[in-house]
């Protein structure tokens, strides 16, 4: 099994696939039956998929923009390439003679919270929300027109931790339609979902942390954001 693609309640069906084979081969005993879901749950912890993977409770909302001003609001920080506010959403282009994607990131102190935003694809090829702490970058997710990628981060161009994929998704992103993303970092977990559609989630060590602000990265030509929206993860 791929332990980067994340699935619903990958772990569940794990369980659910042993429990139905040893049933067949040999009865068993409530406390056998036990025994072997536990032993069950603890190889799916163990080859890294997630036992349930869903969002949390949403807590109180800490940020919105609506893009609703005529100029992008002074809190986004970057000089990055092009981004034009208009009817409530924010234009943004790649420039060439930049040499990097266009960005601009809102500082926002914060170890586990929930995101939501709108996007259009107008021949970008790529838009990411990017997390970050002061060693650097801390992991992201990327949507591409073939689907979504959650990832942890090389920190910066100097930092010997490497870029490791922990969730994929493969499906079609229509160009000149709307779409909603959810992402959330609880804990060691990221968790993403595209227009509704199929959950997906991993687990790293280095999701772990406190961050320091989130942004946004767009490759090419171009895309447009809407709907920004940062809630707190609810307490348990």
């Amino acid at each position: 099994m791929d332990s980067a693609r994340g699935v619903v309640s990958a772990g569940g069906e794990v369980e659910r696939r042993v429990m139905r084979r040893y049933s067949i081969l040999f009865p068993m005993t409530f406390l056998h039956k036990c025994v072997l879901v536990a032993g069950a749950a603890a190889f799916a912890a163990a080859i890294g998929v997630a036992a349930e993977a869903g969002f949390s409770a949403r807590g109180p909302l800490v940020f919105k923009d609506d893009f609703s001003a005529p100029t992008l609001d002074k809190g986004w920080v970057g000089n990055l390439g092009t981004w034009e506010v208009a009817n409530g959403a924010v234009k943004i282009s790649e420039l060439a003679a930049n040499k990097h994607a266009a960005v601009r990131r809102h500082s926002m102190q914060y170890h586990d919270a929930i995101f939501e935003f709108s996007f259009q694809f107008n021949g970008a090829k790529m838009i990411g929300l990017s997390l970050n702490n002061q060693g650097g970058h801390v992991c992201r997710a990327s949507i591409t027109p073939k689907g979504m990628i959650l990832q942890t981060d090389q920190p910066n161009k100097t930092s010997d931790i490497k870029t490791a994929k922990l969730a994929t998704l493969d499906t079609p992103v229509d160009t000149g339609k709307w779409h909603k993303v959810v992402v959330e970092v609880h804990g060691r977990r990221m968790t993403g979902q595209l227009d509704g559609g199929k959950i997906i989630s991993g687990e790293s060590p280095r999701v772990d942390v406190g961050k320091a602000d989130f942004g946004f990265a767009i490759a090419g030509v171009s895309a447009s954001l809407k709907d920004v929206r940062v809630y707190e993860v609810r307490a348990q």
